[in-house]
């Protein structure tokens, strides 16, 4: 990692952050409510200003930020059906922010920024491999037994052939070569790779493939965690440290593209969790303005207080594991 991957890094985290507490902060102004402060992280003031009504601020601790909006940060007083209304949509812009933002990231990082793709050129062949010794460095692939080869997608059909016929670029000629292997065998070729960007459809596409795949992973991980140890589960989370880590390391080898798919996914899990029914969370706070509403205010002030307590315990202890398994594999590594 160097320093340049973490910087940027760090500026991707505090993105996520900022399109977050913009969610609130932008319904939260659209419905009439005073935002006293918007902030982003926590500790000392490192900046201020204020316009209007609202103190903008920027704080020493880059982990968080919040907005100081009184009639959604007091979780006790008289819920109305009105105000349930207003409340709700203002705590649930927060994660939404965080999703169609990465969405949107993902989809401009496929169709304007462009990422390195495997070509149709050949850089290397493995040996021992089908196609040692036959096809060359520099090689172009055009066609695969009369199939046209358009981009490197095509190159899968070989799998489907013995005997291949091949037709190829090579300086500057045509040349037709042949090679015989086993079903469902790969040439063995290592093929270079060119940076482009996507058409809007097939940035459309990529886009949505990319989140089916996403959110794939994440049903096999619950899956998986769900048959694992108290151990495992606290070793697989990662805190701040860790998060910031693996941007750096994926900006690093994949470049700005990369970074902003991997804090996209990342986005999309924190807009995710702070939906959850987590006291202290939006959605923990939704939870309890619905139990508010339906027993119209049966919850006492302290009630409310000790179920946010039992919040901050649970995202304590979320927080300290995460923590403690990034310096864990630090110390490991």
């Amino acid at each position: 990692m160097n320093f340049t991957s973490i910087v940027l890094s760090l500026l991707a985290f505090a993105a996520i952050i900022l399109v977050h507490e913009f969610g609130h902060f932008l319904f939260a102004k659209l419905l009439g409510f005073r935002v006293k402060e918007f902030a982003i992280g926590f500790g000392r003031k490192l900046f201020s200003k204020k316009y209007g009504e609202t103190v903008y601020s920027i704080r020493a601790v880059p982990l968080g930020g919040f907005n100081a909006i009184p009639e959604i940060d007091s979780m006790g007083g008289n819920i109305t059906p009105a105000l349930y209304a207003k409340r709700f949509v203002v705590l649930v812009a927060g994660g939404l922010f965080n999703i169609i933002s990465a969405v949107l990231a993902i989809f401009v990082a496929f169709w304007i920024i462009g990422f390195s793709f495997p070509s149709t050129i050949v850089q290397s062949v493995q040996p021992d491999h089908p196609a040692y010794n036959i096809l060359m460095p520099n090689d172009k692939i055009l066609s695969i037994n009369g199939h046209e080869v358009i981009n490197n997608n095509d190159l899968a059909i070989v799998k489907e052939f013995k005997d291949v016929s091949l037709v190829v670029e090579r300086g500057g000629q045509t040349v037709e070569l042949q090679i015989h292997k086993n079903l469902d065998d790969t040439l063995g070729t290592v093929m270079q790779s060119e940076h482009r960007s996507l058409s809007f459809s097939e940035s459309f596409t990529a886009t949505r493939a990319m989140l089916d795949r996403f959110f794939m992973a994440i049903d096999s991980f619950l899956g998986a965690m769900s048959n694992s140890t108290v151990q495992d589960k606290v070793t697989s989370l990662s805190g701040p440290i860790g998060v910031t880590q693996a941007m750096a390391q994926t900006q690093n080898s994949l470049g700005i593209s990369g970074l902003i798919v991997l804090a996209s996914f990342i986005s999309i899990q924190i807009g995710i969790f702070n939906l959850l029914p987590v006291p202290l969370l939006d959605g923990g706070r939704i939870m309890v303005d619905t139990i508010q509403l339906l027993t119209r205010n049966a919850l006492s002030d302290n009630c409310i207080k000790y179920i946010s307590y039992s919040g901050l315990v649970v995202i304590g202890l979320i927080f300290l594991c995460g923590m403690g398994s990034d310096i864990f594999r630090i110390i490991q590594s």
